[in-house]
């Protein structure tokens, strides 16, 4: 055992034990907060893919539309 650990007193090392609790709580609070960020990010990302896609189809509606009047007035 080091020097520390045995030189320590309880008082202390249930100081030491409480402060790593609560940097190990701290540190999964995190990643689980970058998780839910991470998944937010990729659920946009879908949307906005949805999102261009079906503005593509109503740009490709209204060209065919243009063509069909134009070909009319021909």
């Amino acid at each position: 055992m080091s020097d520390a650990t045995t030189n320590s007193t309880p008082t202390e090392n249930v100081k030491s034990s409480f402060v790593d609790t609560i940097f190990d709580v701290g540190f999964g609070w995190a990643a689980h907060g970058l998780t839910l960020g991470k998944l937010a990010l990729e659920q946009t990302a879908k949307t906005l893919e949805k999102t261009a896609k079906s503005l593509e189809t109503l740009a490709t509606e209204f060209e065919k539309k243009e063509v069909a009047k134009t070909e009319k007035k021909a």
